[in-house]
């Protein structure tokens, strides 16, 4: 835990003092234990705020003599100022809180929005804006929104855009990833998918750098010791990205601290000695591209609805199919063909009686075949007229010769 003191007051100057020809911006020292604190005894219930689990990924910092404080999953706002010694105001008369846990906070235009965020049991999808005038959170309105959007999965903002993800809750997807554009408050829809794992598709939160930056670097916390994994994401193109200048490093606590300035990577260490080196001179040993990774979500629903759309086309192909074979059955008199129905007409006036092979041939007309071939017809056409029902041909033998079968018309 610090203060503020006079050696830190010391330190500080010594600081400003010692990069004050520099042309970077340098962030300021950030007291976390003494903003806390005064933060604290500026609202009732100091339990909501929960600052010592949710300090950076609840604050912006503007520039290096101002910063806002929005407690995670409050409505509380509080203005840092660090421009002789730090200073803490609170700005928003809000009562009401718990609704807005994990919101993208970001400032934009000399103003202050939530965007999205969970709590009470629900999920939060719209965005918000705080009215310096009135200290209040007012919701702004969104057209174009993706109907039934039910929360904000993943956001980040790149000059006058929000790139997001939503999810939605229709039969045909349940994530919409697109555009907002914040000049107009219009979203633009890039492309709709249906994935059933959501915990991938999170984009991390916890930015460390000035606020309106191309990059952005967050922190991801040991549970079991004091170093952190920090990752560089590039607001511009959606990448996430882990290198060798940030590896091992000890996690931020305000006075150190990690940031980018246009294209170079900054560590400021506890003892206020500062670590720097260019993008392009770093190696990244993993990176994850957001928009990619959405993009191949939607081709594999994709694939899957082209593998659906496939299944119902041979389905509706087998029912039209047996739906024909049904209809030219029935438009067989009797289930017979012309041809078999006039060969039954000649047999039922032979009831009662039997035949022999060449006289059954004869009436069944296909004495002019071959052995073979009239073996075969003889055989399909008797189970034809056997299956109408109106006759039965049964086969017997011969009482004389038993090589041979005589046919009783039944």
């Amino acid at each position: 835990m610090r203060s503020t003191s006079f050696i830190q007051t010391a330190i500080l100057i010594s600081f400003l003092l010692l990069f004050k020809t520099s042309k970077a911006q340098l962030p300021p020292i950030i007291d976390t234990s003494f903003i806390i604190n005064e933060c604290s005894k500026l609202v009732p219930d100091p339990d909501v705020l929960r600052l010592k689990e949710h300090f950076f990924d609840s604050f912006i910092l503007v520039n290096d003599t101002i910063g806002y404080l929005n407690p995670n999953g409050t409505l509380h706002l509080f203005e840092i100022n660090f421009s002789d010694s730090t200073t803490v105001k609170k700005l928003s008369i809000s009562k009401y809180h718990g609704s807005n846990f994990n919101r993208h906070l970001f400032y934009y235009n000399n103003q202050i929005y939530s965007f999205g965020g969970s709590g009470l049991f629900n999920s939060f999808g719209k965005l918000i804006e705080f009215d310096f005038n009135s200290g209040e959170w007012f919701l702004k309105e969104i057209t174009n929104l993706p109907l039934n959007s039910k929360g904000v999965i993943s956001s980040w903002l790149y000059g006058d855009y929000i790139k997001v993800l939503f999810y939605v809750n229709n039969e045909k997807n349940n994530f919409s990833f697109g555009t907002l554009d914040l000049k107009n408050f219009i979203y633009e829809e890039e492309l709709s998918f249906y994935s059933d794992k959501n915990n991938s598709l999170y984009a991390p939160r916890g930015l460390l750098s000035y606020c309106n930056s191309r990059y952005s670097v967050m922190q991801f916390y040991y549970r079991r010791s004091k170093k952190a994994v920090i990752k560089v994401f590039d607001n511009k193109t959606g990448v996430i990205s882990e290198n060798t200048f940030y590896k091992d490093r000890l996690s931020i606590d305000g006075i150190s601290y990690a940031y980018i300035v246009d294209s170079t990577l900054f560590y400021r260490s506890a003892n206020l000695t500062i670590d720097s080196l260019n993008l392009s001179q770093t190696r990244n040993f993993s990176s994850l591209s957001y928009p990619k990774l959405y993009a191949n979500k939607y081709e594999d629903s994709m694939s899957n609805k082209r593998v659906n759309y496939l299944l119902v086309g041979v389905i509706i192909i087998l029912i039209m199919s047996y739906f024909t074979f049904i209809t030219v059955k029935k438009s067989k008199p009797n289930g017979l063909i012309n041809g078999t129905l006039a060969i039954e007409n000649k047999l039922i006036l032979k009831k009662g009686l039997k035949l022999n092979r060449e006289e059954l041939d004869h009436l069944l007309e296909i004495t002019h075949l071959n052995q073979d071939s009239s073996k075969t017809i003889r055989s399909r056409l008797i189970n034809e007229i056997n299956e109408n029902g109106k006759i039965e041909i049964l086969r017997e033998r011969n009482p004389t010769d038993k090589r041979f079968f005589d046919y009783k018309i039944t």
